[in-house]
């Protein structure tokens, strides 16, 4: 094979890094995100074609992950919908969130949160406000809502039959219970999710907001 051709995944060029073989070549994968992302390998002017999409190539890139959201507790103004400055805006931090460019789709509590920049794989910003698409007025119940995140048209759920959603929780107030477990528990808080259904006793391995390194533990929450 020729050492000048080509590589292209999903339309964007794969740089050739080493030309192992006639038969074998290395590429570096460009930033991007997707499944059946078309491999393409152009050489001597020829690309690769195939006579059906059962002998294509295809690549797949590892699913979006929402490894944190902030805030994690959000409150809403009483004049909310008539303000457009009184929406709210969350950061995205995760992994493989997709280039600048790449076509994203965010809701907070089934409500469409925009864009707002172009963001990174690792970063995105975005705004609920019932002046915006895709509002839904389910995001004023209060209590506890999935984030979900879909990267260039591809869903958690399409990697996962059974998806794990990163969680933030509506309050009404500072004191708001919907927020809180009751006295003596805590949140489980495991991979970074609230999750009210199983708030648990405090203990010496599950206890809010601090650290020690002493042999003596005391646990309040």
């Amino acid at each position: 094979m020729d050492p000048a051709g080509s590589v292209e995944i999903g339309g964007r060029p794969c740089h050739v890094s080493s030309y192992v073989s006639r038969a074998m070549w290395i590429c570096v994968v460009p930033p991007g995100a997707g499944k059946m992302l078309p491999v393409m390998a152009t050489n001597y002017g020829h690309t690769s074609l195939y006579p059906s999409i059962f002998e294509a190539q295809f690549f797949e890139y590892q699913a979006p992950k929402i490894t944190r959201v902030s805030p994690r507790i959000f409150y809403v103004h009483d004049d909310f919908h008539n303000d457009p400055s009184n929406g709210i805006s969350f950061d995205i931090h995760g992994i493989n969130l997709g280039p600048p460019g790449t076509a994203r789709t965010v809701t907070v509590a089934g409500a469409g949160c925009t864009i707002q920049g172009s963001g990174d794989h690792e970063l995105l910003r975005c705004h609920v406000s019932p002046f915006e698409e895709g509002w839904n007025e389910y995001f004023l119940n209060d209590g506890v809502h999935a984030v979900v995140i879909s990267i260039g048209g591809v869903g958690l759920d399409d990697y996962n039959s059974s998806p794990t959603f990163p969680k933030v929780c509506r309050a009404t107030n500072e004191n708001s219970a919907s927020c809180r477990c009751p006295p003596g528990t805590e949140y489980n808080m495991d991979g970074g999710d609230f999750d009210t259904s199983e708030c648990r006793p405090c203990n010496a391995n599950h206890y809010s907001g601090k650290e020690v390194s002493f042999f003596l533990l005391l646990v309040s929450c």
